[in-house]
């Protein structure tokens, strides 16, 4: 078994790739930062523009939120810039 690696990321030096979403329809702007092939996790910066509103939906796999700026509205509350959210798979 091999040793764990630290990984660290330069986000700024990443640049913001857009991606259609047909449900919001418009384009979201995500920097993937971190990807394991083998376990399947994934790390994003993900930027939706003021007033996007995402319909409710669920997710196979549990999630976290962290609020750079601005504020994340969901069914549960609106949470502002500091504060990280958890999802539960299902969520």
């Amino acid at each position: 078994m091999s040793q764990p690696q630290l990984v660290a990321v330069d986000a700024a030096a990443l640049p913001w790739v857009g991606r259609y979403n047909e449900t919001l329809a418009q384009t979201i702007y995500r920097k993937d930062l971190v990807a394991d092939p083998d376990t399947g996790m994934e790390v994003r910066l993900v930027r939706y523009a003021a007033g996007v509103m995402n319909r409710w939906h669920t997710h196979p796999c549990a999630h976290g939120m962290y609020v750079l700026e601005g504020t994340l509205v969901t069914h549960e509350g609106s949470y502002g810039p500091g504060t990280f959210l958890w999802f539960p798979e299902g969520w």
